[in-house]
């Protein structure tokens, strides 16, 4: 049973190979079927769609396969649904290959010189933001990336370019491998990796 106090993580498919999660708060449970809210808006629910929820139990980290029974949006564009589990729990300890959004963190780097680049979501070896600067794929662009007390500096390589409005370009890029700092940032990625999704469940659970 997923724990309704403390919150879950939200994976919605969506064709591509993009594994991005966002946090959603539960609500109740009754006869089999949760009721819960995402907690950003924007993110589209449909009954009968196949979701993977992930949470947090006993210190260890879980994933389940989900049904959504129900959804709707409130004034605010937030999704409110209702789902069911179809599968049993199992380890999910090898997430750090996704991507949790980082939307509500209010996270900025400075990317190719230029500062307060939003950053949307992160994992343990890439990340995505949003520039008005032009970068074509292939193209390695330094970093530098504060988060709590910690900075560090390093050089990503664009995979993706999404087009969002007039001066305003969504990228997405993966640490440069071939970069004498890419371990520095790996790990530094998958410290604020793992801090954001620890806070976002403690978040969601109203422990801070």
């Amino acid at each position: 049973m997923v724990p309704i106090e403390s919150g879950c993580i939200v994976r919605i498919p969506d064709g591509t190979n993009r594994r991005i999660l966002h946090a959603a708060k539960l609500l109740s449970f009754s006869e089999n079927v949760y009721t819960a809210k995402l907690e950003e808006s924007g993110i589209a629910l449909t009954p009968d769609q196949e979701i993977f929820v992930y949470y947090e139990k006993v210190r260890n980290f879980f994933q389940q396969a989900a049904l959504v029974k129900q959804a709707t949006e409130d004034c605010d564009g937030v999704a409110n649904f209702q789902f069911e589990t179809t599968s049993d729990p199992m380890s999910a300890e090898s997430r750090l290959c996704y991507r949790v959004t980082t939307v509500l963190d209010d996270l900025f780097a400075e990317v190719a010189g230029q500062p307060n680049r939003q950053i949307l979501d992160v994992s343990a070896t890439g990340l995505s933001f949003i520039s008005n600067d032009k970068f074509d794929t292939g193209k390695i662009v330094d970093i530098k990336l504060s988060y709590e007390d910690f900075e560090s500096r390093g050089a990503l390589c664009i995979q993706s370019v999404s087009n969002i409005s007039p001066g305003r370009t969504r990228y997405g890029a993966n640490i440069a491998t071939n970069n004498k700092s890419s371990s520095t940032l790996e790990k530094y990625l998958k410290k604020i990796y793992l801090s954001i999704q620890r806070q976002q469940l403690q978040r969601l659970a109203g422990v801070v």
